[in-house]
């Protein structure tokens, strides 16, 4: 679900890059970020009552998550555990015997799996896919 920026967001210019939004886009959404961190919350509970979030650099979904919540007076029901594909693709590769890049982004933990790229423009939907995808391969 997009939404638009709370009150007094920072919108970083490079972020936009990566996403593929714009100003004029962001503002014509039409929901807040407390509806969409609320949906969020109560489809989690519809699958589970001790949801983990899985991601590449879960500390960073993560923490925006919380802090989304926190924002919106919503009770944050993901577990503290999370599971980072980023380490874990790492781990893999230092067994292998292989020495991990400098930068190993989603889209090189995809390819070290010969699974395909994130589609372009990222955003969150197809990089939780891109997550799913791996974390299946992974397994």
């Amino acid at each position: 679900m997009e939404c638009h920026p709370w009150e007094g967001a920072e919108i970083a210019e490079q972020a936009l890059a990566v996403n593929g939004f714009t100003h004029e886009y962001l503002d014509l959404l039409p929901f807040t970020e407390a509806h969409a961190v609320q949906s969020l919350q109560e489809w989690a509970k519809r699958w589970t009552t001790n949801p983990i979030m899985l991601a590449h650099n879960s500390a960073f979904d993560r923490g925006f998550i919380r802090e989304a919540c926190l924002r919106a007076g919503v009770k944050d029901s993901f577990n503290f555990r999370t599971v980072d594909v980023h380490s874990i693709v790492y781990a893999h590769i230092i067994r292998a015997g292989d020495v991990p890049p400098g930068q190993l982004s989603l889209n090189k933990c995809l390819a070290y799996f010969e699974l395909p790229p994130e589609p372009t423009p990222h955003n969150a939907l197809t990089g939780a896919q891109m997550n799913a995808l791996l974390w299946g391969k992974i397994l």
